[in-house]
């Protein structure tokens, strides 16, 4: 029998509201920065976004210079 590698784990997805918690702004601060390019997000709905742990991570030392 032929062992099979387990599936990558998802990686974790973050609403505006929780990326909005973690830098102590407005959803809608995280929405002008996803419009306006300084954070990378995916839309999965309407006007819903998640955001990757790893661009999370990637914006918080380009933008303020800290290791999440």
């Amino acid at each position: 029998m032929t062992e099979v590698a387990p599936a990558p784990a998802m990686p974790k997805l973050y609403s505006t509201k929780e990326v909005a918690d973690v830098f102590s702004v407005t959803a809608e601060t995280v929405r002008n920065w996803i419009a306006t390019g300084r954070l990378k997000a995916t839309q999965v709905g309407g006007h819903q976004y998640r955001v990757t742990r790893s661009d999370l991570i990637n914006f918080a030392k380009s933008h303020y210079g800290v290791d999440l």
